[in-house]
């Protein structure tokens, strides 16, 4: 939580499991609290589901519960599961080197122009 006193933005990113909703709520009202009492730059930029495996019942019904609870915040990106990201990494390379036409790399450049779109960064 130190890095919230210093930071102005932050981008919370959820695994799609249940208890990773509790820890949602339990961070943003840590960053509310911060917010209000030490730094009120703190911004919360958004929510992005990451692993996400649209086969899933419980990874869609947790996307839903989120997007309902948090419609301005959740980024439309989405992180597949996607085996490539973690084989990039155990090469010491990014995604962007080791594959870029893959689900993850593809998925990362779409994350970053929604970034883009949304804060002009």
């Amino acid at each position: 939580m130190n890095a919230l006193v210093a930071a102005t933005d932050m981008l919370v990113v959820i695994k799609p499991e249940y208890f990773a909703l509790e820890g949602l709520m339990r961070i943003s009202e840590k960053a509310d609290l911060i917010k209000e009492r030490i730094n009120p730059q703190l911004n919360l930029s958004g929510y992005l589901l990451a692993n996400y495996d649209g086969r899933k019942n419980q990874h869609k019904a947790i996307r839903k519960a989120i997007t309902e609870k948090f419609p301005d915040k959740v980024f439309q990106t989405i992180i597949r599961t996607n085996a490539r990201l973690s084989n990039a990494t155990s090469q010491g390379q990014t995604i962007f080197e080791y594959d870029p036409k893959s689900h993850g790399a593809i998925d990362y450049l779409n994350l970053s122009k929604e970034v883009e779109e949304r804060y002009g960064r």
